[in-house]
C-alpha cells in the first residue's frame, strides 16, 4: 500500500502540547499517541497545519498519512450543497494528456521529490466557499517549498480540496487533494528540507509534516496566531504569508481534531475513493478551497 495512504500526516501541535510532550530537539521527536497529537495535516500535525502531520496533530501520527481506512462508495446526493455545486471538477492525474499542466519533476537519489518548478515570488489565490485568500510567496524564506507549491497549485491539486482541521487559537489546515489520483501521486511525493528562517506568527503559511522536515507533501497551514512561534524548533519552515482575506481565513468552519477522530476519520483517507463525501457527510458545514491559482500582473 503506498505510503501516502498509510502514514499519519504530521501535524503542527499547539505550543502548549509541545511543551509538556516529552519529546527530544527536531528531527528526533517521539511518536506520541494518537489521541494526543494534533496534526495541521497531514494535518498540521501530522502537520501542526497541514496531511502530513499539521503542526499539532500529525506530530501525533505522522502529518500526512494515516490508514486509508475503509473505502466509501462516492454518493453526490450526501455532498453539501455549495461543495457539490461549487467544486471544479478534474481530470485523472494519470493521464497526462487530460491535464493542463503536467509537472517536468522528477524523484532524486535520495526519494525526495525535485519540483520542475522554480522559487519565485508569486502571489497565489485561493478561492474558497467562505470567499477570496491571496498569498504572497518568499522563495528567500524556503526555496523548496515555494517551488513545490507552484508546482502544486499549477497540477491543481488545491482545486476542491478540504478545509478538514480547523481550530482558531491555533491554525487551519488543508492540503488533502479532492481528486484520489492526485492524492496517491502528489502525497507521495516529500520535498528536501528547509532552514526555518522566520516564525510561525499569524498569518504565515507552512508545510504540515511527518515527523521530519523531509516528509512534507501537499498539506499546507495557515497560522492564527502569533504564539505559534513555538512550532518553528520543530522545522515548520514558513514560505508565504496570508497578504490579503485573512479574515476570510478567521471565518472558516470550526474542525478540532477530537471532532474529527469522533466522526471515525482519518486525514488520508480523505483523499481515497470515496472518503471526500464520506468528510462531506460528516461535516456538511465544511469550508473547501475550491481552486487555486498563480495571480498574474
Amino acid at each position: 500500500m503506498l505510503i501516502a495512504l498509510c502514514a499519519v500526516a504530521c501535524k503542527p501541535v499547539p505550543p502548549e502540547q509541545a511543551r509538556q510532550a516529552d519529546k527530544p530537539a527536531m528531527g528526533e521527536m517521539k511518536d506520541a499517541p494518537a489521541e494526543k497529537a494534533e496534526m495541521p495535516d497531514e494535518q498540521p500535525v501530522d502537520e501542526h497545519a497541514g496531511h502530513d502531520h499539521g503542526p499539532g496533530e500529525e506530530h501525533t501520527s505522522e502529518p500526512e498519512e494515516m490508514p486509508a481506512g475503509e473505502a466509501v462508495e462516492e454518493t453526490p446526493a450526501d455532498a453539501p450543497d455549495k461543495a457539490r455545486d461549487e467544486q471544479p471538477s478534474r481530470e485523472p492525474a494519470d493521464d497526462p494528456d487530460n491535464l493542463k499542466y503536467v509537472s517536468s519533476g522528477k524523484m532524486g537519489p535520495n526519494g525526495l521529490w525535485i519540483s520542475g518548478e522554480r522559487a519565485r515570488d508569486e502571489k497565489i489565490v485561493l478561492e474558497t466557499t467562505k470567499g477570496r485568500i491571496v498569498l504572497q510567496l518568499h522563495a528567500d524564506w524556503a526555496p523548496n517549498g515555494v517551488a513545490h507549491f507552484i508546482e502544486l497549485v499549477k497540477t491543481g491539486v488545491y482545486d476542491g480540496a478540504p478545509v478538514f482541521r480547523c481550530m482558531h487559537n491555533f491554525m487551519v489546515q488543508f492540503g488533502v487533494p479532492a481528486d484520489p489520483d492526485l492524492a496517491a501521486t502528489w502525497m507521495e511525493r516529500k520535498i528536501e528540507p528547509d532552514a526555518v528562517k522566520q516564525s510561525n506568527r499569524r498569518g504565515k503559511v507552512s508545510y504540515a509534516m511527518a515527523r521530519f522536515p523531509d516528509t512534507r507533501s501537499t498539506q499546507i497551514f495557515i497560522n492564527y496566531v502569533d504564539r505559534n512561534s513555538g512550532l518553528d524548533q520543530q522545522g515548520f519552515a514558513p514560505f508565504a504569508e496570508v497578504i490579503e482575506g485573512m479574515e476570510v481565513a478567521d471565518s472558516f468552519f470550526e474542525i478540532s481534531d477530537d471532532q474529527f477522530r469522533s466522526k471515525g476519520l482519518q486525514q488520508p483517507m480523505i483523499g481515497t475513493k470515496g472518503g471526500l463525501e464520506r468528510f462531506k457527510k460528516a461535516f456538511p458545514e465544511a469550508d473547501y478551497i475550491l481552486r487555486a491559482y498563480i495571480l498574474e500582473d
